[in-house]
């Protein structure tokens, strides 16, 4: 099920994506539950082009 931003005026184009994350190291993942509660997920990551 895709689900459109509710922020939309928040979202960043696919350009500045990469930069953040070619220039970071970590992030939250923030998903969203069966019972529609969020929650966060504290990540380290790589990034190698669109990998």
């Amino acid at each position: 099920m895709e689900r459109k931003m509710r922020r939309f005026k928040q979202l960043l184009s696919e350009q500045a994506t990469k930069e953040i994350l070619c220039n970071a190291t970590n992030g939250v993942l923030s998903l969203v539950d069966s019972d529609g509660e969020p929650y966060g997920v504290p990540i380290s990551y790589v990034y190698d082009g669109n990998k």
